[in-house]
């Protein structure tokens, strides 16, 4: 078709609030100082387990799952601890395991009050130097990162293992409303309420540790889990523009995580000598001598877990031609509580069993050969009780102001100085204790 020198008229042309997301987050990344990795939160869709599912999809980045999720973050495949969580550059608490780890877990953090996330892997000077890993930067939702119409999005799904009769349909629904009020007064919120069941069969195996074969197997483990997880979150931020140069937010986060598990677990073991081993094992068959440490350990458990994180932040940004200033304070605090994990251990001894990795080397076949019958309740002359209770409270708050000045000259260059101050206080408690059942006779055993 040859064309003129008319005027084409072309039909509406629309950039969806998604693809926005996504080109900022490039442009952010593209100008960026040092190694930063960014990605928008709308490129993924409704992510229907916790952020650390779109953070370890960045290069350099593994997870660390725990029961089919997400739970911690490697970095240059650095220990989890040695990293850093932030929300709006702000350290995020997390009391996860009510213990005295630095790992940040990511469980409860939903992507459904974010706009992006931010990798950073050579840290600036005006980032704290605690994270020799690599910092994660969650940046919340704006009303002014979008269209100022008024957007509200509903979505409603579900999750469920069709092809495992143990599970059934969980639902899961999320809302989210934005707008922009007369041009200076954005409000953007979230909610979310997800709930999953974690179904998982695993086997575990110890091999005498030797640089040729033959190897002989001295422990196998068989575990099944159930755990249900629930969880809701919610997000709120007001943004007021006092004029174009100055604006003014606060944000706040709050998310509730509960955990429900119960596992089966049957445990096989000797000790790690070859007396305690039948001669003529293979790599791939080993059968235990009846002695006193060849045991069968049989475990049932519980699990309960709720962890609460409420995180908030006021400040402002101010900038102008040649100087921007900005200026927040935020506090954050998680609650992690297990009120009581049960683990019962019935314990059987002088167990002569044959394990055959033939055709099956993570599903071994296992046999009893000699000893007390496994499957004989009276066998197991020995139980341990445990009950886990413990707590962990865990609460950052600070502020911090920042100036930056921009510096006419052939290559883009600033002065920026600035001063943080944050404190971190953690309360743990922990009431763990163990029992051994006797019975009226004051003797453990069917006797």
């Amino acid at each position: 078709v040859g064309l003129t020198s008319d005027i084409y008229t072309l039909s509406k042309f629309v950039v969806s609030g998604e693809r926005e997301g996504n080109a900022l987050a490039i442009t952010l990344q593209r100008n960026s100082m040092g190694i930063r990795n960014i990605a928008s939160a709308d490129a993924f869709g409704d992510v229907e387990g916790n952020v650390a599912d779109v953070i370890m999809r960045m290069p350099g980045v593994s997870g660390d799952s725990f029961g089919g999720a997400t739970r911690f973050l490697r970095i240059r495949g650095m220990s989890p601890e040695l990293n850093s969580v932030t929300m709006d550059g702000n350290r995020l608490s997390n009391a996860g395991s009510s213990d005295g780890s630095r790992a940040s877990e990511f469980y409860p953090v939903g992507a459904d009050a974010l706009e992006r996330m931010e990798l950073v892997k050579s840290p600036t000077p005006d980032m704290d130097a605690d994270s020799i890993g690599g910092s994660v930067n969650m940046v919340s939702r704006s009303a002014f990162d979008r269209p100022p119409d008024r957007t509200i999005k509903v979505s409603l799904g579900g999750t469920s293992h069709l092809t495992d009769s143990r599970d059934r349909i969980y639902l899961s629904n999320t809302a989210f409303y934005s707008e922009v009020f007369g041009g200076r007064l954005g409000i953007s919120a979230n909610y979310s309420h997800r709930k999953f069941n974690s179904l998982y069969d695993r086997t575990n195996q110890a091999h005498e540790r030797v640089v040729t074969d033959p190897a002989y197997t001295y422990q196998f483990e068989t575990f099944e889990n159930h755990s249900i997880r629930p969880s809701v979150s919610g997000g709120f931020k007001v943004d007021f523009k006092q004029s174009d140069n100055t604006r003014f937010y606060f944000n706040s986060l709050y998310t509730s995580y509960w955990e429900h598990g119960n596992s089966k677990r049957a445990f096989y073991s000797t000790s790690n000598n070859v007396a305690s081993i039948v001669p003529g094992y293979t790599r791939d068959v080993t059968e235990f001598r009846p002695t006193n440490n060849s045991t069968a350990n049989v475990r049932s458990g519980s699990f309960n877990r709720k962890l609460e994180t409420l995180h908030l932040t006021v400040g402002a940004v101010h900038k102008y031609d040649t100087l921007d200033v900005d200026y927040d304070a935020f506090w954050s605090d998680s609650a992690s509580t297990y009120p009581g994990n049960y683990d019962t251990d019935f314990i059987a001894r002088g167990i002569g069993v044959r394990i055959e990795r033939t055709g099956e080397p993570f599903f071994p076949g296992l046999t009893q050969t000699s000893g007390p019958g496994i499957t004989d309740i009276k066998s197991y002359t020995e139980n341990l009780f445990n009950v886990t209770r413990r707590t962990g409270d865990d609460v950052y708050e600070g502020a911090a102001i920042n100036v930056k000045k921009r510096i006419n000259a052939p290559v883009p260059s600033f002065i920026k100085a600035g001063v943080r101050i944050r404190e971190q206080k953690r309360d743990l408690t922990n009431t763990s204790f163990r029992l051994n059942y006797v019975g009226p006779d004051r003797v453990m055993g069917i006797n």
